[in-house]
């Protein structure tokens, strides 16, 4: 560099680190992450994974994600790829509302498989933003019809194949990952679905039994009984069944009051992740009368009572 006045050049150093940016998914432990596989879950149920996009480099990038079924990811990379071919002003916006439509549709969430939050976002440079994966296998539609028909065999298990694309600002190019995972349907069956447990006398009671089954024959499932009149209850009121699994449920109906009773019992397959949310629902239709007042014996208790003293005999009935 000349310095007026001067005899030499003046000769100052210039240095710098040139570091290439570069980005990757990771996991909560930093491990490098190249798939998802969520495994096996029944129709309904949803499972969720953490994942973070890490930016290894000086510059922050935004990023903005996209996700869905091959199908939906293959639509969408198909009108990207049609959007520089695009000459007019008009055709450009086209590409870009055809664009937008496809990736609304892949992100709605009603009969979603995949989903992803959030969606876009900034990363600081060598810094991490989670990412939340959501997978939820959907049943494929039943045959319509006068009565809704069920599932096929073939239709009990289906592979879901799915893909989230970042696409990042700046970046040379932007990063895939597969997530995929498997469905299958809570084959569940309750029998018998009717019950009628006669004439009983008030505050005495009768019980019959029901056989319940878990036909899956990969997974295991949550039962949970409830009802809807205070007569009838089923012991024990909520189970888990292997898969494969049988078990007998006591269903007694002990009345408190005259009249003629009945009641529907809902048996509901639930998630142990939402059970709030019934995957499978199988209604057992319970009967009884009571027209006459039974004797009132003592109620149990005392210094040497146990959970056993408090358990009433079972009083089996056709």
């Amino acid at each position: 560099m000349a310095v007026a006045g001067a005899a030499q050049p003046f000769r100052m150093p210039i240095n710098a680190n040139v570091v290439q940016q570069s980005y990757e998914f990771v996991d909560t432990s930093n491990v490098p992450v190249k798939e998802i596989d969520f495994g096996r879950l029944f129709f309904g149920e949803a499972s969720t994974r953490t994942i973070a996009l890490f930016n290894n480099g000086p510059a922050e990038a935004r990023f903005d994600v996209s996700y869905g079924t091959a199908a939906d990811m293959k639509a969408i990379a198909g009108a990207e790829e049609d959007a520089p071919a695009a000459g007019t002003g008009a055709d450009l916006h086209a590409t870009f509302l055809h664009v937008a439509r496809i990736r609304a549709k892949a992100r709605e969430d009603k009969d979603v498989v995949l989903k992803i939050t959030p969606v876009t976002g900034t990363v600081p440079p060598y810094s991490t933003v989670q990412l939340q994966v959501t997978f939820k296998p959907i049943a494929p539609a039943a045959s319509k019809g006068f009565t809704t028909q069920p599932l096929s065999s073939q239709q009990q298990s289906q592979v879901f194949d799915c893909l989230m694309k970042v696409n990042l600002a700046g970046g040379s190019k932007n990063l895939r990952l597969p997530v995929k995972g498997r469905g299958l349907a809570p084959l569940f069956t309750v029998n018998p679905r009717l019950l009628h447990f006669g004439m009983v006398a008030a505050y005495e009671w009768a019980d019959q039994e029901v056989q319940v089954s878990n036909d899956s024959s990969e997974l295991p499932m949550q039962v949970a009984v409830d009802r809807s009149g205070p007569y009838f209850q089923a012991e024990p009121a909520q189970l888990q069944l292997a898969a494969g699994e049988r078990r007998v449920v006591l269903m007694r109906y002990m009345p408190k009051a005259l009249g003629r009773h009945q009641a529907s019992m809902s048996f509901q397959v639930v998630s142990s992740r939402a059970p709030s949310r019934p995957l499978v629902e199988t209604v057992v239709q319970v009967q009884g009368s009571s027209l006459s007042l039974g004797k009132r014996g003592p109620l149990p208790g005392g210094l040497d009572a146990r959970p056993d003293t408090f358990k009433k005999p079972r009083a089996m009935v056709d």
